[in-house]
């Protein structure tokens, strides 16, 4: 039990019940003892994290934080964690207990995959040159998906699962002209091979 840990639990029983007012001053008493408690680096949780600590409140013996979270950030996503963490100051264990979000970016701009891949199936069979368009021969083309869906329009797994429906809803309507999907956004119009003379 080290002295940080005995500072600590001197500070929360000398202040009230409910929502702790001096939060820097409850952070730097944390940060100093974080180790002390089991628990305290689940989830990726370490003790610089503490400078996030949007409130905090008291209902002795147990202290409740609330933390925002970056993990989904850097991966692309527009939402950020909010981790409530109860510290029992007795039993000397904290534990992220609920998880909630909170946007901290726009969403990425909904598109309807069905409108875009009908209108890259009109260009198609008028043989336009579009620039979402990579045309191998008269009756082979690629759909370059990643110029109709660009990584910087959203997180990954949006884009991405854009760019499957996007191959798909091109499939389907291409399918009924004689279009069939060979590979990596490919489209191949089959042509009847000539019957030979007899």
């Amino acid at each position: 039990m080290s002295a940080q840990y005995l500072e600590l639990k001197s500070y929360l029983a000398g202040i009230k019940r409910g929502p702790v007012a001096d939060l820097p001053h409850l952070q730097d008493l944390l940060v100093d003892c974080w180790e002390d408690f089991e628990g305290a680096e689940s989830n990726r949780m370490a003790a610089f994290k503490l400078s996030r600590i949007e409130r905090a409140e008291w209902e002795p013996p147990v202290l409740t934080l609330y933390i925002e979270r970056h993990g989904g950030t850097v991966l692309g996503s527009t939402r950020a964690e909010l981790e409530a963490w109860e510290i029992d100051i007795n039993a000397r264990t904290a534990e992220a207990n609920r998880t909630s979000y909170r946007q901290i970016e726009p969403r990425a701009k909904g598109k309807s995959v069905k409108e875009v891949a009908q209108e890259l199936v009109q260009s198609i069979l008028s043989g336009n040159q579009a620039p979402q368009l990579k045309w191998k021969s008269t009756t082979s083309v690629q759909v370059l998906a990643s110029l109709v869906f660009p990584t910087p329009s959203g997180p990954r797994r949006t884009v991405g699962g854009r760019r499957s429906r996007l191959y798909g809803a091109v499939e389907e309507i291409l399918r009924n002209e004689g279009w069939v999907y060979e590979t990596r956004g490919l489209f191949v119009k089959k042509v009847d091979s000539p019957q030979s003379a007899g």
